[in-house]
Order: C-alpha cells, then sequence, then structure tokens
C-alpha cells in the first residue's frame, strides 16, 4: 500500500490545498537526471513516439511505469530508481545461483563483485564534479544481534558499497533500534526523510535492514523570481488556487506525442551553455485532469527530443510544492518478473549466511521518498530498505517432489525371488501410534 501527499511549501491566501492528490497539469511528472550536453540539432522540438515494445532489463524507469499504471489519478508518484538499484545491490552481492540470475535479467546488476563493483562507479561518478549541486549516496546494514552473516559478504559490502554494520536488538530493544535507523536516515538525507520505520511496523524477526539513503540538493541556473496564485486542476478533477513562480527562461522546449516539455538546470548562473543535472517536466497538451500514463519509453523519447532541442524562450509557471510516497516494492518488482528474492521456499541469499544459519529471503523492500521544488531549486531524497527474514524450513530440496497425500496403492515384494507378499490399496488410511501410545 503506498501513501503520498502533495502540498505547498509555503501557505498561501487561497486556500487549504488539498493532499493525496496528483500533479497533473502545469507539472505532470519530474524526472531528476545526470546529462551530457548535446548538439540542438532539433529546432522546432516537435517528434512522434516510436511505436516500441516494454520490457525491463535494466531500464532504470520501469517500476515507476509499473506504479504508474497501477496509481488512481489523484495519486502522487516520487521514486528513485538510483536508491532501488543500490539497495537491490546489496542483496544482489549475497544473492547465489537462479535468484542472483533473475535479479540480473530483471534489473541488470551483475551477480557478485562484478555488479557491486558498476554499481561503486556510478556512485562515485554521481558525486564527482557536480557543478555546485549535492549529492549524498550512503549505504548501511543493520544487522540482527541474532543472526550470523558471512564475513565475506558484509567485508565486500564495506569496500564496495560504503556499508558499515551495525549491530542491533530488534526483538529485546525495538525502541532503540527504531532511533538508530531513523537517526541514520534523518542526517543521511538532511532531515528529508526523517522516519523510515516505526516501534509498530519495525520488523523483530529481521536479519537484517540493508538501506540506501539517496540525496539531491540544486539550485536553479536561471532563477524564478515573481509568481501568481492560480486554479490548479489537480488529479480527482477539482480546483484551488495554488501558488505557481514564475520564470522567463532560455531552455530547451519540446512537443511529443501529445505531451509538451522544458528541461530546467541545474548550477551556477553563469553556466548556462552547459548542465550536468537537469530538473524535465512534462504534462499533457490538452488540460485534463486524468493524465494519460507516460511510460519509461515515452519519457525517454522527451529526454532525447530535450537533448537535441535548441533553448527557447520559455515563460515557466510552475508550482512551488512538495510531494512524498512511501511504497513497498515488492509488486512492482514482481510485476516486472522478480520474483525469486522474495519466495520463502525458493530465494537463494546464501551468500549473505554464515555457515549454519538459517536461509533468508526478502520480505519485505520498502522505499520513502520526498520532493521539494521551491524558487530557490530542488531538494530530494529518498530512503530505500530491502529486509532480509529467515525462514523457518530447511534448504530447498533439489529434486522430484513425492508427496502421498491421496488414495495410493502398495506392494511389498522380494526382488530376489520376484514374490509379492502384500499387496492393497489405501484410501481411508488410519493413524498410527507407537506400542504404548494410545491411538
Amino acid at each position: 500500500m503506498s501513501s503520498a501527499s502533495l502540498s505547498e511549501k509555503h501557505d498561501h491566501p487561497g486556500g487549504v490545498v488539498r493532499g493525496m492528490k496528483r500533479l497533473s497539469v502545469i507539472l505532470a511528472t519530474l524526472a531528476v537526471a545526470a546529462c551530457q550536453p548535446q548538439p540542438a540539432n532539433n529546432r522546432s522540438g516537435q517528434t512522434d513516439f516510436a511505436a516500441k515494445p516494454h520490457s525491463a532489463g535494466s531500464d532504470p524507469l520501469a517500476i515507476f511505469s509499473m506504479l504508474e499504471s497501477e496509481a488512481a489519478p489523484g495519486d502522487n508518484i516520487v521514486y528513485s530508481p538510483m536508491s532501488t538499484t543500490q539497495a537491490i545491490g546489496i542483496v544482489q552481492l549475497g544473492a547465489r545461483g537462479e535468484t542472483a540470475t533473475q535479479i540480473e535479467a530483471v534489473l541488470g546488476i551483475r551477480e557478485g563483485e562484478a555488479g557491486a563493483k558498476r554499481l561503486k562507479g556510478i556512485r562515485e561518478a554521481l558525486v564527482r564534479d557536480t557543478q555546485g549541486a549535492t549529492v549524498r549516496i550512503a549505504n548501511t546494514l543493520f544487522l540482527a544481534d541474532d543472526y550470523r552473516f558471512e564475513p565475506a559478504y558484509l567485508d565486500v559490502a564495506s569496500r564496495l558499497f560504503g556499508a558499515q554494520a551495525d549491530t542491533l536488538d530488534f526483538k529485546s530493544q525495538p525502541d532503540q533500534a527504531v532511533a538508530i535507523i531513523n537517526g541514520w536516515a534523518d542526517k543521511a538525507t538532511e532531515g528529508l526523510v526523517p522516519q523510515v520505520v516505526t516501534s509498530a511496523n519495525l520488523n523483530r524477526e529481521a536479519a537484517a535492514y540493508l538501506a540506501n539513503a539517496t540525496f539531491f540538493e540544486g539550485g536553479w541556473q536561471q532563477t524564478f523570481r515573481g509568481g501568481r496564485d492560480a486554479p490548479f486542476l489537480f488529479g480527482d478533477g477539482s480546483e484551488c488556487d495554488f501558488h505557481l513562480m514564475e520564470g522567463k527562461f532560455s531552455v530547451p522546449f519540446a512537443e511529443v506525442g501529445g505531451w509538451r516539455a522544458v528541461r530546467l538546470a541545474y548550477g551556477p548562473p553563469k553556466q548556462t551553455n552547459s548542465a550536468r543535472f537537469v530538473l524535465d517536466v512534462m504534462m499533457p497538451t490538452r488540460r485534463v485532469a486524468n493524465i494519460p500514463r507516460l511510460g519509461a519509453e515515452a519519457m525517454a523519447q522527451i529526454a532525447a527530443a530535450l537533448s537535441t532541442a535548441a533553448p527557447r524562450n520559455v515563460l515557466v509557471e510552475m508550482p512551488r510544492f512538495e510531494a512524498d510516497m512511501r511504497r513497498n516494492l515488492i509488486e512492482p518488482l514482481r510485476a516486472l518478473g522478480l520474483s525469486l528474492p522474495f519466495d520463502q521456499a525458493r530465494a537463494d541469499l546464501s551468500g549473505m549466511s554464515a555457515p549454519g544459519s538459517k536461509r533468508l529471503y526478502i520480505e519485505e523492500a520498502f522505499q520513502v521518498a520526498k520532493l521539494q521544488v521551491h524558487e530557490q531549486g530542488t531538494t530530494a531524497a529518498a530512503v530505500t530498505v530491502p529486509v532480509p527474514v529467515p525462514v523457518g524450513v530447511p534448504p530447498p530440496f533439489e529434486g522430484i517432489q513425492f508427496t502421498v497425500d491421496r488414495p495410493f496403492v502398495f506392494a511389498i515384494r522380494d526382488l530376489e525371488t520376484d514374490t509379492v507378499l502384500f499387496v492393497g490399496r489405501i484410501a481411508s488410511p488410519h493413524q498410527y501410534s507407537e506400542p504404548g501410545q494410545p491411538e
């Protein structure tokens, strides 16, 4: 079950802004992205969507597409693909066999140290030369004090994910565990996500909380100045006055397949010819409350059109707002074809566990995210936490399963003389008690 909210960052005289509503007119979808400058050879900024089948693979927006497809018209979606990839990468480090193969097929994260090294490279590249933006990515392992992890797994997680291990007592000291986990999240997101667990929803049977925090803060290259209160059409069809920031910018603009989009750059004001981090703002051409699903492929095509579009003079009016979402990602991941890590009987996370420890599976994998957009820029943060839990059964049997749970025929035979001593059919068996015990 997801939760989300939308509100203005500051109060305004236009009335109370309703929560749980989707930005549907001025702002349809926000995408913070790292981009490289490309030649401006699309002068008109107009193109059509290319017909292309959807597949997950390593598409970082595939989960967003699943969230979008199941969202109600009034729901916000605030989601970090980067945080999810890093968190599942920590899981993949301990995955083996078919489980590891499936994670790679669906999310593109390679098995073992190869995948971890690639994710380490992405983290290092994102925080290097950020042109004035702030990007922080932190990983940590909150381990149950009564579960034994494989030391090699913890060593590689520390070396390649920068994930230090913190041992907690989930069963006997849950309040302390909650305080430590939330304190870490609060610090890692600079207060944007101060709470990810509570005493009520802490899983006391968890072997660990494997956590990633991703934080972004950037100031606009071209600053919004002034603004006005104007009717905003919410996803449920209602309208309410909302404060719209205003800016007269020279920015890439594109019209693609019934959508209009602009690209707003973050960074020092004097670097207007290039930008690394940008905000793509996309909305339907028609002013409708229930906007159509955009999808990952269409969003990628809009991004490509913006990358090649020449800057245009654009009057941008956009809400000053904040929005958040909490969501268990297991169902969207299952819908994409990733099921084995969450299967009690089939999950193979044996690379995490010390010999003799109970098998693990991922019981939940939730993300808490928040976004703030205002005159000075944007702040966004997400915390993603897969939760491995011990399975109270032996490892899955490799072979043919033969369960006698229906009428059957038997024969007691001597293979040497080929003699049948007894034969029969059992359709109504009686419970057997050992001699001396009552039936």
